[in-house]
């Protein structure tokens, strides 16, 4: 829903609530656009933490500032843009792929630290 794409974006990062919107999006019928939110949500988090870090100094207040936008530019933007011919569809619990994720991130972290050992 849009709660959860906003709420994950902001507490989260802007990948989950793509991964959330990319879930919506295949779920309508819209798949072809699913990747894309994906890689644009990949590109806004880097991109905003390279624009934003420099200027506040504070890598929290950067990465909370980069997740707002994040949120804002998909619920603002992205919702309206992608549901705006959608009436009322079936809405579902985002704890699967909040939780498919945080694996994925889970194992990213994993494979970094057992790099970082062996060097």
């Amino acid at each position: 829903s849009k709660d959860s794409i906003t709420l994950s974006s902001i507490f989260l990062t802007p990948l989950i609530g793509g991964i959330l919107m990319s879930a919506n999006l295949r779920e309508v019928g819209k798949s072809k656009y699913s990747i894309l939110v994906i890689i644009g949500s990949i590109i806004w988090t880097a991109l905003m933490r390279a624009i934003l870090l420099p200027i506040v100094k504070n890598e929290m207040i950067a990465l909370f500032a980069s997740n707002a936008l994040g949120a804002a530019l998909f619920n603002l933007l992205l919702w309206n843009y992608f549901f705006a011919d959608i009436g009322e569809y079936q809405k579902r619990s985002p704890v699967r792929v909040v939780l498919i994720a945080i694996a994925i991130f889970a194992a990213l972290l994993i494979l970094q630290l057992i790099g970082a050992k062996n060097m």
